[in-house]
């Protein structure tokens, strides 16, 4: 495969110009994040900036909707949502220490406290509710998404909840 890291210059499809409302010779920027790429105009009038706001909106509400038909409706736990205030890890320990544990590396820990003992073992996921964002969180949770399910699709860790 090609490596393209190195590639200073993309081509668009016409159409794709079109509806962007670019100007073909117009100088783009790209924002990258971890699994996003946007492309604007490396120049932007206010005008511009406020459809670029809009149309990122949109999208962050279509993604929103997406994860909490794929999480369900938050019903209330009966003991009061055990997420509520969870924004961390449980425990971090180095890598030697996991090395010497046997816990892979990027595994999420566990923790259980007995007698006054903390008890550290390998939880068995990569991902879980404590990787999600806090203003992620508070979002989905305005829109009454159940925080337990997204737990759950966190550790899936390769469930699709949304197709492009």
């Amino acid at each position: 495969m090609k490596d393209h890291k190195r590639q200073k210059e993309f081509t668009l499809p016409g159409e794709v110009v079109d509806i962007c409302g670019f100007d073909p010779g117009e100088a783009l920027s790209c924002r990258v994040e971890k699994d996003l790429l946007v492309a604007a105009p490396a120049s932007m009038t206010a005008l511009q900036t406020v459809r670029a706001i809009d149309a990122l909106t949109c999208l962050a509400a279509e993604f929103l909707g997406k994860l909490k038909d794929a999480c369900g409706p938050c019903e209330g736990c009966p003991d009061g949502c055990p997420y509520e205030g969870v924004y961390g890890p449980e425990a971090e320990l180095s890598e030697d220490i996991r090395a010497e544990m046997g816990i892979p590396e990027g595994h999420k820990l566990h923790v259980e406290v007995r007698d006054g003992v903390a008890h550290v073992t390998d939880g068995g996921q990569r991902h879980d509710i404590t990787d999600v964002p806090p203003a992620v969180r508070r979002m989905l949770e305005d829109i009454g998404a159940c925080a337990g399910s997204l737990d759950e699709l966190m550790m899936l860790d390769g469930e699709v909840v949304h197709h492009g």
